[in-house]
Order: C-alpha cells, then structure tokens, then sequence
C-alpha cells in the first residue's frame, strides 16, 4: 500500500480524507451533548407610506331630479392618511357640462363641509390647491367601503332648464399628500 500511496496522489488524498472524516466522528461520539441557548436582537422597520383615495359615489348625476333650479349632487370620496394633502382639480370643459353643442349647464365642486369647504368652478381657471386644513373630516361610504376620517365632494349643477341630452364633463382630480 506504501507503493501505491507514493504513486498515485488522488488516492493519497483520498485516503486522507477518510481518514479526517473518521477522527471528526469519534470526536463528536466521544462528547456530551451539552445545549447552549443565545439571545439576540434584530432591528425591525416598518414604512407606511403616504395613501390618497378617490372613489366616485354613482357614475351619473340625475338632472331630471333637479328641477326649478334645485341642486341635483353626487358624492366623490376622497380619503388620505397624513395630516395635510392638496386637492387640485382640472376640467376639459371649464366646469361646463355639455352635450356636444353650445348648450351648456355650469357646474362646480365643493369639497368638505360648513366653513372648510373648499369650492372649485370656472372662477378658478381649471386648477386650485387647497389643503385639507380647516375640511371637516368625517366618516363618509362610499363604493361599498368606510373610509373614516375622509372628506367628501358634491357636484353640484345649477338646475336651469336645458335641452334633452346626455351632457357630460371630464374633471381630472388630483390628490397629493404633502
């Protein structure tokens, strides 16, 4: 086997291997088995991030329900988790709706509630920022969910008498949290 070992270096490590092996398994056999207990700490960090949410309450807001200039509203769902966001609104028709023709009905946006309201129309050139300071904040559903502390928007139209028609308007609203 001397001979071999001399002339053949793959078995010569293999040999010394099984033998290495062999000595870490007695080692382990040999000993107790002695448990050891650690503690530790771990950092853990959680980021929430800022959250705004637009709901519209119904698809279409009924005009025949507001005759003799009765307001006739629907109600947009905005809900945020920071203390203070900005609402900007935009209009394709400057807060006109309208059926395809000349025939107009004006329409504006309010937003809140009592003396925090905040009101977008043509008067404010399509784009206004307001913060939520100052909005009443209330609990509002809307889409099939709750959403405590949101604010809540009404469209309102201005109830003149117009021609038949399906009228319509597109508002971009945006709502940032700041």
């Amino acid at each position: 086997m001397k001979n071999l070992l001399r002339k053949s270096p793959l078995l010569t490590g293999l040999f010394c291997l099984s033998l290495l092996s062999g000595t870490a398994l007695a080692d382990k056999k040999g000993k107790d088995d002695d448990t050891s207990e650690s503690d530790g700490e771990i950092d853990i960090n959680v980021t929430v991030v800022p959250l705004a949410t637009l709901r519209l309450e119904d698809d279409d807001i009924d005009l025949a329900s507001a005759a003799n200039n009765s307001d006739a509203t629907i109600g947009l769902c905005m809900f945020s988790n920071t203390g203070d966001y900005s609402i900007d609104v935009e209009t394709d028709n400057d807060f006109n709706l309208n059926a395809g023709g000349a025939d107009n009905i004006t329409y504006k946006l309010t937003i809140g509630q009592g003396s925090g309201s905040a009101e977008f129309d043509s008067d404010d050139d399509q784009s206004v920022i307001a913060s939520n300071e100052g909005i009443d904040n209330h609990s509002t559903s809307c889409d099939g969910s709750s959403y405590p502390g949101s604010v809540t928007a009404t469209i309102t139209e201005d109830g003149t008498v117009k021609l038949p028609g399906n009228y319509t308007d597109t508002a971009t609203i945006t709502m940032e949290t700041i």
